[in-house]
C-alpha cells in the first residue's frame, strides 16, 4: 500500500512537470511564431483549462463517483496524446491576428488553436483535480506534490530546452504524461501497454527522429520575410530558454542604420540573425562604412577612452569601436550565444573583454568607471503607433537604469543612445524624457549644457554628458553633423534654422517637441501617445498606448493593414478579454444557468468567494514577485526557474504543513507580510542589486521563502473546511479558483503597466487579508442547513 501511494505520488509529479513544461514549450512556440506579447495567452489557457475541469467534474460526477479509477487511467493517456495534436494543429492552422476584419476563415484558425492550447491543461487539469477528489483524504500532499511536480518542471527547462527544437521539447513533454500514464496504469495490463508502447514510441521519435514538424512563422516575422528571398538559407540556430537565434545567409541583407548619405560605397551583404523571428540585423564584418555612422562622432570627443558597450547585437558598434582604435573595450551581453557568435564572425577580437551579466547587474556591481558607454540599437525598427510591443519589459530603458549608467562614467564621461527615429516621434521623446527626469533627480538644474541629440534619415542619437558640454566639444560635434548632413534636434541655444538643414521637414516636428518637452512639465498629459519616464516598476519603454486612441483606431479598423495602422495593442486587449469572456461562458456560466448544481448556503457559498480571491491574490503576488527578482537576480535564463522553482518548492512545503497549522492565522500573516513586502522590495533590490550572486540568491530565497511557503497553505486549509461540508464542493472550488486565476493572470499584467508591479503586490497581500476574514467567519462542519 506505501509502494503504490508513493508511485501514485510520483505519477502527480510527473503529470505537473509535464503542464508547466508544457506551459515554457508553448511560451516559447507563441514568441517565436507569433510575438512576444501573444505568449501571454499561455498562461491564461493554462489556468482556463485547469479551472474547465473543475466544472466539468461538477456537471459530471459520473467521473469520480462510477470506476473513478479507471477515469483517471484513461485521462492519462488521453493528455499526452493531446499535447502532440495540440501541436500538430497549431502549426497546420496558424492564424494571421491581423487580417480578422477582413477574413472570418481567420477567426476559425483563431478559435481552433485557442482549443489546440486549452485542450492539454483540461486533461491534465482533470487529473489533478479527479485525483484530489478520489483521495480527498490526503488532498494536502497531493497538493504539494503538484508544487514539487511543477518546480521540476520549471528547473528542466534550463536543461533541456536548449538542447532541443520546438518539436523535441513537445515530445518531452508528452513522454513525462505518458511516464505518469504508466505509473498509473500498472495494475490494468490493457491500459499499462498502450501507455508503455506511447511512451517508448514517443522516445524513439525524439532521438532519431524519424520526421520532423517544424514552426510556421508569422509572415510579419524579419525571419518570414527574408526566407522568401531567392539565395536566402538558414546557416545556424541556437537555443535557450530566453530565445531561438538564427544566423541567415542572403545576398539582400545589408545593415548600417543611420548611415550618412554622404557615404559613396555599399554597406556589406551577406551575413544577419534573429532572435526569435524578430530584429533581423546584420553580422558586421566590414568596417569601411563605419565613419559614416551617428555613433562615431563620440570617439572624435575622447582619445584613448575605456568604452562599455551594451549588447551590440551583430557587433556593428563594436566593429565601428575597433575601426577608431580603441585599445580599453568591453562589451556587455546577457546571452553568451551573442558572445560566441562575434568571436567567431568578426575578425581579431583579442582586445576586447567579453562580459556575461545582465547590464543593469553589471553596472551595479562593478567599480570601474568608463568614458563611453554605449547603448546600441536592440531591436528592428518598429511601427510604434502597432502598440503591439506594450507588454515587453526593458529595464535598461527606465529612470533607475539611466542613473545606474550615469554614475558609473569618469569625470567627463560621456553615455551614448541610439534609436529609431518614429514619425509621429515616440521613443526618441520617452528617452528624452528619461533622460532629463534622471539628471534632475540626480540634482543637476541645468541638464540643457549636458545633453546633445541629432537625428539621420533614420536614426536619432544621444549623446549626455557627465558634466557640461565645453565650446571644443560642441564645435567638432557641429563639424561632424555638418559633413554627413545629420540635423540637430536639441542642443542648448540651438535655432529652429539651425535645426533643421539637412533633412529638410515641411515641418520639424523633432525640434519642437523636444522643446515642449523641456519646457512645458506637462507635455507629456497632453501629448498623444504616452512617453512618461517608465520606471523599474513599470518598466515598459515600449508602451506609448493612450486610452484617447481608441476612437482613432476603431474608426481605421479594417481601413489599414493591422497592425501597421495602430490597432496592435487593441488586438491583444481584445484576444486577452476574449480568454476571460470564454473563462466566465464555459466556467461561472454553466452555474448560472443550472441552479441545481452550485452549493446553495451562504455558508458554502463564501467558499465561492474564497476560492476566487485566492485565485486572483497568487498570480497578483506570483508575477510582481518574478519581475523584480528576474532583474534583481541577472543571468534571466537562470533566474526566472531560480525563482519559479523556489516559490513553488516553498508553497508546497506549506501546503503539506497546512493541515498541521490550521488554527494560526496563517492568511492574515500572509497578508501582512506581503503588504510589508510591497513597501520594502524596491528598495531592498536598489540597495542590495551590486551584492555578489550568491548573496543576492539568499536574499531571494528569503523574501520567496516565507511568503511562498505560507502561499501554499490557504487552498488547502479551505479543501478541508469543504470536505467537512461536502465532497462534492471541491470540483465547484477548483473551478472558481481556475476561473480567478485566468482573471489575474490578465489582470496582474495589464495594470502593472499603469500602476506598477509593487501596487500589484499590495493588491495581492490585501486580497490574503481578505479571504483570512472570509475563512475565519465560515464554519467547520456542515449543518442541517447546508445543501450540497
Amino acid at each position: 500500500m506505501r509502494k503504490d501511494i508513493l508511485l501514485f505520488y510520483i505519477a502527480i509529479i510527473s503529470i505537473s512537470s509535464s503542464q508547466l513544461y508544457l506551459e515554457v514549450s508553448l511560451t516559447r512556440i507563441f514568441s517565436i511564431t507569433q510575438g512576444y506579447h501573444w505568449a501571454f495567452l499561455v498562461v491564461g489557457l493554462a489556468l482556463l483549462g485547469s479551472g474547465l475541469s473543475g466544472t466539468c467534474l461538477v456537471f459530471r460526477k459520473g467521473l469520480y463517483k462510477n470506476k473513478g479509477i479507471e477515469h483517471l487511467r484513461v485521462l492519462s493517456i488521453i493528455y499526452p496524446l493531446s499535447i502532440i495534436l495540440a501541436y500538430l494543429e497549431i502549426t497546420l492552422l496558424q492564424f494571421d491576428p491581423y487580417v480578422m476584419p477582413w477574413s472570418r476563415v481567420q477567426f476559425l484558425f483563431f478559435f481552433l488553436n485557442l482549443t489546440s492550447f486549452l485542450v492539454p491543461f483540461f486533461f491534465s487539469g482533470l487529473i489533478i483535480s479527479l485525483s484530489l477528489i478520489l483521495f480527498s483524504e490526503r488532498h494536502s500532499t497531493l497538493y504539494c506534490m503538484t508544487f514539487i511536480g511543477s518546480s521540476i518542471g520549471s528547473i528542466i527547462t534550463l536543461f533541456l530546452i536548449p538542447i532541443t527544437d520546438e518539436f523535441g521539447a513537445i515530445l518531452v513533454c508528452a513522454l513525462l504524461g505518458f511516464l505518469s500514464s504508466i505509473l498509473l496504469c500498472r495494475d490494468d495490463p490493457k491500459y499499462y501497454t498502450i501507455s508503455s508502447v506511447l511512451f517508448l514510441f514517443s522516445l524513439y521519435v525524439l532521438i532519431y527522429r524519424p520526421f520532423n514538424i517544424p514552426l510556421k512563422l508569422s509572415p510579419y516575422k524579419d525571419m518570414a520575410q527574408i526566407l522568401r528571398l531567392p539565395d536566402t538559407e538558414i546557416l545556424e540556430t541556437h537555443r535557450n530558454v530566453n530565445s531561438r537565434i538564427d544566423i541567415v545567409e542572403s545576398p539582400t541583407i545589408r545593415y548600417a542604420p543611420g548611415l550618412s548619405y554622404k557615404y559613396r560605397g555599399r554597406p556589406p551583404s551577406g551575413l544577419g540573425l534573429t532572435v526569435d523571428g524578430e530584429n533581423l540585423r546584420g553580422i558586421i564584418t566590414s568596417n569601411h562604412f563605419t565613419d559614416y555612422l551617428p555613433q562615431t562622432v563620440v570617439y572624435l570627443l575622447k582619445e584613448t577612452p575605456e568604452v562599455l558597450i551594451i549588447e551590440p547585437v551583430g557587433g556593428l558598434d563594436l566593429m565601428l569601436a575597433m575601426n577608431r582604435g580603441v585599445k580599453n573595450i568591453n562589451v556587455l551581453f546577457e546571452d553568451p550565444v551573442q558572445i560566441d557568435i562575434l568571436k567567431r564572425y568578426l575578425h581579431d577580437t583579442s582586445q576586447v573583454n567579453f562580459i556575461v551579466e545582465h547590464p543593469r547587474v553589471y553596472l551595479s556591481q562593478s567599480r570601474e568607471l568608463f568614458d563611453i558607454i554605449h547603448f546600441p540599437l536592440g531591436e528592428s525598427f518598429y511601427v510604434i503607433t502597432s502598440g503591439s510591443y506594450s507588454l515587453k519589459e526593458n529595464y535598461i530603458y527606465t529612470v533607475e537604469g539611466f542613473k545606474s549608467s550615469y554614475s558609473r562614467l569618469n569625470p567627463d564621461g560621456m553615455l551614448l543612445f541610439t534609436r529609431w527615429l518614429q514619425r509621429p516621434p515616440t521613443e526618441e521623446l520617452k528617452l528624452f524624457n528619461i533622460i532629463l527626469t534622471g539628471l534632475r533627480e540626480l540634482g543637476i538644474g541645468d541638464p540643457e549644457n549636458r545633453i546633445v541629440a541629432f537625428r539621420s534619415l533614420n536614426t536619432m542619437t544621444f549623446i549626455v554628458k557627465k558634466g557640461d558640454l565645453i565650446y571644443k566639444e560642441i564645435e567638432i560635434i557641429k563639424r561632424f553633423t555638418g559633413s554627413m548632413s545629420f540635423d540637430f534636434v536639441f542642443l542648448d541655444g540651438l535655432t529652429p534654422i539651425e535645426a533643421n538643414r539637412y533633412n529638410v521637414l515641411p515641418d520639424d516636428i523633432y525640434y519642437r517637441y523636444f522643446q515642449e518637452l523641456f519646457y512645458n512639465s506637462n507635455f507629456s498629459d497632453i501629448y498623444p501617445f504616452r512617453i512618461d519616464p517608465p520606471r523599474d516598476d513599470k518598466p515598459f519603454f515600449f508602451h506609448f498606448f493612450k486610452i484617447d486612441q481608441i476612437d482613432a483606431i476603431l474608426k481605421n479598423w479594417g481601413h489599414t493593414w493591422q497592425p501597421f495602422g495602430g490597432a496592435g495593442y487593441i488586438v491583444i486587449m481584445t484576444v486577452l478579454s476574449l480568454i476571460i469572456l470564454i473563462s466566465f461562458i464555459f466556467i461561472i456560466l454553466p452555474f448560472l444557468i443550472d441552479k441545481t448544481k452550485p452549493p446553495k448556503t451562504y455558508r458554502v457559498s463564501n467558499f465561492s468567494f474564497y476560492f476566487f480571491i485566492i485565485g486572483l491574490a497568487y498570480m497578483f503576488v506570483e508575477i510582481p514577485i518574478m519581475q523584480r527578482l528576474i532583474l534583481y537576480l541577472g543571468k534571466p535564463v537562470y533566474s526566472f526557474s531560480l525563482t519559479l522553482s523556489l516559490l513553488l518548492i516553498f508553497s508546497g512545503i506549506g501546503s503539506s504543513l497546512a493541515i498541521r497549522l490550521k488554527k494560526c492565522p496563517v492568511l492574515f500573516i500572509l497578508g501582512s507580510i506581503l503588504l510589508l513586502l510591497s513597501f520594502l522590495i524596491s528598495s531592498v533590490i536598489e540597495k542590495t542589486l551590486g551584492y555578489p550572486f550568491y548573496c543576492r540568491v539568499i536574499i531571494s530565497t528569503v523574501m520567496i521563502g516565507l511568503s511562498g511557503f505560507l502561499m501554499g497553505m490557504p487552498f488547502p486549509l479551505a479543501l478541508e473546511k469543504a470536505k467537512g461540508h461536502s465532497v462534492d464542493i471541491i470540483p465547484w472550488c477548483w473551478a472558481i479558483n481556475g476561473f480567478a486565476s485566468v482573471l489575474s493572470s490578465f489582470l496582474s499584467t495589464i495594470l502593472a503597466i499603469h500602476i506598477g508591479f509593487t501596487a500589484i503586490l499590495a493588491i495581492g497581500g490585501t486580497l490574503y487579508l481578505l479571504a483570512g476574514l472570509i475563512l475565519t467567519l465560515t464554519p467547520d462542519k456542515r449543518n442541517e442547513q447546508d445543501v450540497s
